[in-house]
């Protein structure tokens, strides 16, 4: 959800003809440094998919059970709005998620949520994912993907 997504990987993604996912924190839309609504919806517009990073960024494992559900469905709720579309994909803050966490986001209407190396697997509602950095080599990513 930071403003480079819309300045610099969607036209990079556009150049090479790539569709990508994006996880917005609804709390952090409009500040400093980050995507406003319309840079959200420009994404949107574009064929990428959108998807929830919750309400704060906050580590889900961490919250109680009435603040993880506010975290996952008000954050759901506010995409759909603004989108004007079902948003069904998380990605878990910090690549964290604990079972009670993946229960939680299915209940909020999640059907697919991904998470770091050290969590995810392959249930659709905690997926292993890669995290991309740009100083990361072919070789690195070659090395991320093909591990476990």
């Amino acid at each position: 959800g930071t403003e480079d997504a819309l300045t610099r990987v969607l036209p990079a993604l556009q150049r090479r003809g790539m569709r990508g996912s994006f996880f917005i924190a609804t709390g952090l839309v409009g500040k400093p440094g980050f995507l406003t609504w319309d840079g959200v919806r420009a994404l949107a517009a574009a064929g990428m998919e959108v998807g929830s990073h919750t309400v704060r960024h906050a580590r889900l494992a961490d919250l109680g059970e009435a603040e993880v559900r506010t975290e996952l469905v008000e954050s759901k709720r506010t995409l759909e709005a603004e989108l004007g579309r079902p948003v069904d994909l998380l990605a878990y803050p910090y690549n964290s998620v604990r079972s009670r966490v993946r229960k939680a986001a299915a209940e909020a209407g999640y059907r697919i949520g991904v998470s770091g190396v050290v969590h995810g697997g392959s249930d659709p509602i905690d997926l292993r994912r890669v995290s991309v950095t740009r100083d990361m080599t072919l070789e690195q990513f070659q090395q991320a993907v093909s591990a476990r």
